[in-house]
């Protein structure tokens, strides 16, 4: 990937053989899926102890492994500066060779004082585990076996001492008595194309140590990077990178993404900006910041294959432009029409892209960027509005161009048609399902702090005219109109030339004929520039920019909601404004941008995950419930039942469920989730409360019972043992009748009386009282009769003993 700036790299220290800081190791498939995840790939790098030793770029899934040499680099011994390891005098007589890790591979500097005998540098390269070889654009790419580029050299430039950018060629070349290694030029799509293997599986293509018997040589292929500056332009330096490919070749802002049939997605031109720093590598004899060389207009293409998550560069578009559009057609062909050029000015050409190639096509009659480009039911391509000359703040046009495909014997013709009924800049287009387009908003002035369009209106295909319909409730420009089920148009956020808008609209375009704009929810965030797309049964709006600032937030909108309000959908990695973004299958890819310092080659996605995930926000579950940190099943009614195993105290997460304790203080759950707010009995109350007479529960100081166990208000438990445990009074230490006593006993009458055990072969009746009459057992009967008799006499004894005391 070429970036715009040298940005502050990992310190060598802990760089060989190791995971670079902010890698991680290789995922786990049973790991829970993250809703925002980078493009960035795993990859160990080793740094030569000396300038003529090779340094290593190991991508670890799928494994394979580049060893790098500079040929003819001396023999000297590598110096820790900062961030970057120089290896001084490398370049005998000419210069130093400097490495610089980054999270992705290794980007190496050679700065040359003074010219060398040839422009050239070769460098021999040992690709382990590769299968193929593909040069195209001078991008190098390393192929494994179906195809997919793993690791690449990207395009070289050289940056001289006027800070001017020139780009270098790339080619394999033979060496030595060996010829080259075999390399695929076509620049169709490499994924799923046959491989060719680089090297003869018996020999070496490159002279190397000498091999032991019974062992083949490993493949080493030679790679010439050449230019051409004038000797007045040294010093200078020569600046490839060698990385893997889970982000674009170039860092880019100000691009096309496009969709092609088939799931891949092309990334045409853009802009690239920021700092070189050229001080970090050259001390003080070239010193840029935001130098004419730090930026450049690119021509360059590439693709995304989602399947393996890999990017390829394609061919380059045959001039270099950003702020332009790019369409698919009905025949599967991109059109990529105007934009800003290198020299600043804006372009009127036009040119289609297919199966890798570019080829012209009939230009436009006027020069325009940031247009809309609206693909119409027919096939035909509308083309409205934009700046008329390269500068963001010149005149916006109200001239609209309709561009057929079929036109001029097939090679596409323009047609002019009605203006529109105002100059539009940085306003947005969508085409209804009806046929029409609407327009809304934009810039009609030439400077940013100038009036905001509420306006809106309708180009029909058909009678080939503009008709003013209902304007917006809130003017602006910068905002998103999007597309969205059920026949209506969503338009979210823009500025009005002060401050970003979180305000979100949506036309109804059948409601009458001029149609109807509703107000809805706002946004969390205010933003302009941002991106704006549907995902299923929700629109997903991420990044922009508001006062200055980049945004990595992102939310969602249940679009079929008109009441509900906004869901956070979580940070994306990297804040970016001015990027671009892509439906896939199961998700949705943003690309590229700016971050408010540079230009980014990184890519990301979102996708919407199941209950039991992680998840920031509830718009990225596709419950739209986020709990505590995972998307839940169904809304949790709390707080008796909860979504997670650590609020639950047991359990899944993302299942809502009753949680393990009683978080209801006085009171207990009712099952349907909240807390109770009165009392019936004392099974109503939590541990340690009574339900009192008024139905409240109180504190009783004692606990509560439960199969006879006894729970104080500590926590602490007595098992009630022979006695029953009763509310509000504990576990007994007497009994009245058998329900005194825990099963398995019974009340035994005595001068106190206690619960015992029943006796083995013996009935007993529950309830039975043992100090009253009642319905006992057949031996209690018994027990009682005897104990009658036995008063009785006692009671006769006594009378004849007293009537003796009286006769004597």
């Amino acid at each position: 990937m070429r970036r715009a700036i040298v940005a502050p790299a990992t310190t060598l220290a802990a760089v060989a053989g190791c995971l670079l800081p902010g890698d991680h190791a290789p995922r786990d498939p049973r790991a829970p899926a993250i809703p925002w995840a980078t493009s960035s790939a795993h990859v160990r790098l080793e740094l030569p102890q000396t300038a003529d030793g090779s340094f290593v770029i190991d991508a670890v899934e799928p494994r394979m492994r580049l060893q790098v040499s500079l040929f003819g680099a001396a023999s000297v011994r590598r110096a820790q500066e900062r961030e970057l390891t120089r290896y001084p005098g490398a370049i005998a007589g000419h210069g130093d060779l400097i490495l610089r890790p980054t999270p992705n591979g290794i980007e190496d500097f050679v700065r040359l004082r003074v010219p060398l005998p040839k422009s050239e540098l070769v460098y021999l390269v040992e690709p382990s585990g590769a299968a193929g070889l593909r040069l195209v654009g001078d991008t190098l790419e390393f192929l494994d076996a179906s195809g997919a580029p793993r690791l690449r050299m990207s395009p070289p430039f050289v940056l001289d001492r006027f800070g001017r950018r020139s780009s270098a060629a790339v080619s394999v070349i033979p060496w030595g008595d060996r010829p080259a290694c075999t390399v695929d030029r076509a620049p169709a799509p490499p994924w799923g194309r046959p491989v060719r293997a680089p090297c003869p599986s018996d020999s070496s293509l490159v002279a190397g140590p000498r091999v032991e018997a019974g062992r083949s040589a490993p493949c080493r292929c030679a790679v010439r990077v050449r230019w051409s500056v004038t000797r007045d332009a040294y010093p200078v330096v020569v600046d490839p990178s060698w990385e893997t490919t889970s982000e674009m070749v170039e860092s880019r802002r100000g691009h096309a993404a496009t969709l092609l049939p088939g799931g891949m997605m092309l990334v045409s031109g853009g802009y690239q900006a920021g700092s070189t720093a050229l001080s970090e590598v050259d001390g003080d004899e070239i010193v840029g910041e935001e130098v004419p060389g730090g930026s450049a207009f690119l021509a360059s293409a590439e693709l995304y294959e989602p399947t393996s998550r890999t990017w390829s560069a394609t061919t380059p578009m045959l001039e270099p432009r950003s702020r332009h559009s790019a369409t698919l057609l009905l025949d599967g062909r991109v059109l990529v029409t105007g934009g800003r050029a290198a020299n600043e000015a804006a372009l009127a050409t036009a040119e289609v892209y297919e199966n890798g190639q570019w080829a012209p096509t009939a230009s436009m009659g006027v020069d325009r960027h940031l247009h809309t480009a609206t693909l119409l039911a027919d096939g035909r391509v509308l083309v409205a509005g934009g700046i008329l000359g390269g500068s963001p703040t010149g005149p916006a046009t109200d001239v609209v161009e309709v561009f057929d495909p079929s036109g001029n014997a097939g090679s596409g013709a323009w047609t002019p048609v009605g203006n529109m009924h105002r100059r539009r800049k940085y306003h947005d287009a969508v085409r209804l399902s009806d046929g029409r387009v609407l327009v809304t908003g934009g810039l009609e002035s030439t400077a940013f702090a100038g009036e905001a369009l509420s306006h809106s209106e309708t180009f029909d295909p058909l009678a080939g005219s503009w008709s003013e319909v209902a304007h917006m409730h809130v003017p602006r420009y910068g905002h998103r109109a999007t597309a969205v089920p059920g026949d209506r148009i969503i338009v979210t956020g823009g500025t009005n030339g002060k401050a970003a808008s979180s305000s979100v609209e949506a036309y109804t375009p059948g409601s009458s004929p001029a149609g109807e704009w509703s107000l809805m929810p706002m946004m969390l965030d205010a933003r302009q520039r941002h991106v704006a797309l549907v995902l299923g049964d929700r629109l997903l709006v991420a990044g922009g920019f508001n006062q200055g600032v980049r945004l990595s937030s992102a939310e969602a909108l249940l679009h079929d909601d008109q009441e509900g309000s906004w869901l956070g959908a979580g940070e994306m990695t990297t804040p970016r404004s001015a990027f671009e973004g892509v439906e896939l299958a199961d998700g949705v890819l943003l690309i590229g941008g700016y971050d408010g310092k540079t230009s980014l080659a990184t890519a990301e996605t979102f996708r919407v995950v199941p209950a039991g995930e992680p998840c920031v926000g509830s718009g990225q579950c596709t419950t739209a419930l986020c709990a505590a940190g995972f998307c839940c099943n169904e809304r949790c009614k709390g707080p008796c039942r909860a979504c997670t195993a650590a609020d639950k105290g047991g359990g899944e997460d993302g299942i809502c469920e009753p949680v393990t304790y009683n978080p209801c203080k006085e009171y207990v759950c009712d099952p349907s989730g909240p807390c109770l707010v009165s009392c019936a009995i004392d099974s109503d109350c939590a541990s340690g409360y009574g339900c009192t007479d008024g139905g409240q529960c109180v504190y009783n100081g004692i606990g509560t019972c439960d199969a006879g166990v006894l729970t104080r208000p500590d926590g602490t438990q007595e098992l009630c043992a022979r006695y029953a445990c009763v509310p509000n009074r504990g576990c007994l230490e007497t009994c009245e009748t058998n329900r005194d006593c825990a099963a398995g006993n019974v009340c035994k009458a005595g001068i106190v009386n206690e619960c015992v055990p029943l006796r083995a072969g013996v009935s007993e009746v529950p309830g039975c009282s043992c100090s009253l009459p009642a319905p006992c057992s057949a031996s209690a009967r018994w027990l009682i009769m005897l104990g009658v008799s036995y008063i009785a006499l006692s009671m006769r004894r006594q009378r004849r003993a007293e009537t003796g005391n009286e006769l004597s």
